[in-house]
């Protein structure tokens, strides 16, 4: 299994559940270009596509792509242009068919961005944990902060770029996702929202749509629990039957 952070997180995004994971699959996990210690793209201007092209360059067996946010982009692309690399995809807080007030949001946002300078994340923060978060929304918040306050400025403004122009394939290509397929938001999402990820499951074949009750965006972080035991209870499923194609709420 390989896991895919978002925009302006790194590996260490998944440490909350990777050793969890381990216990059921051999886990990988790699920095997006321009992340971490991963040098940015050649192109400063990149598209998702070319994201997704760096990561399948590092897989050399087949594989299931966890991915999170412009990850889950990157997963779902993955199963539709690198399928004998693909057995199957966890998209985490994926969107699709951002409405225009959201289009027009994360452009504008990504407009703002520049190459030298690192941007506040306070109202990033507020979006993923409210306005006071406590406990382990305040710890995540405090990692997040971190991350996003440490991220390459360049790398930073490509990927969020390359997120604010891209969304889910097409119908089509959804429909033609031949690996099995999860789709997991939070029920407080306000952007990835419960319906986008209840949309796509209904589109590809053989999938399964969860909500988590109480999380947001950064659910790996806060709900690390209920996050892990979807993923393992469903691709475990996976490996003696299909998943059926129905529907639920998870917790």
């Amino acid at each position: 299994m390989l896991l895919v952070h978002g925009v302006g997180m790194n590996s260490q995004y998944w440490d909350n559940v990777r050793d969890h994971l381990a216990q059921h699959f051999a886990v990988r996990i790699l920095d997006l270009p321009g992340h971490g210690m991963r040098d940015c793209l050649n192109n400063d201007d990149p598209t998702l596509f070319e994201y997704t092209d760096a990561i399948a360059n590092d897989i050399d067996q087949p594989t299931i792509i966890t991915g999170h946010s412009m990850g889950a982009l990157i997963a779902l692309d993955m199963a539709v242009r690198y399928k004998s690399k693909t057995t199957g995809i966890a998209v985490l807080n994926g969107i699709y068919r951002r409405d225009r007030a959201a289009i027009n949001a994360v452009r504008k946002r990504a407009a703002q961005l520049n190459s030298e300078d690192i941007p506040d994340p306070a109202a990033t923060l507020v979006r993923w944990f409210g306005t006071e978060p406590t406990g382990t929304n305040a710890r995540a918040a405090d990692n997040c902060n971190n991350w996003l306050t440490s991220v390459n400025p360049a790398g930073y403004r490509s990927a969020y770029r390359a997120f604010a122009k891209a969304d889910a394939p097409t119908d089509e290509q959804l429909a033609g996702i031949e690996c099995p397929a999860l789709f997991i938001t939070g029920s407080d999402e306000p952007n990835s929202t419960p319906a986008m990820s209840k949309k796509m499951s209904e589109l590809v074949p053989d999938a399964k749509y969860i909500t988590i009750a109480g999380a947001r965006h950064m659910m790996s972080l806060t709900h690390g629990a209920a996050t892990t035991h979807a993923i393992i209870g469903f691709f475990t499923r996976c490996e003696s039957q299909s998943p059926d194609q129905q529907s639920y709420t998870g917790v």
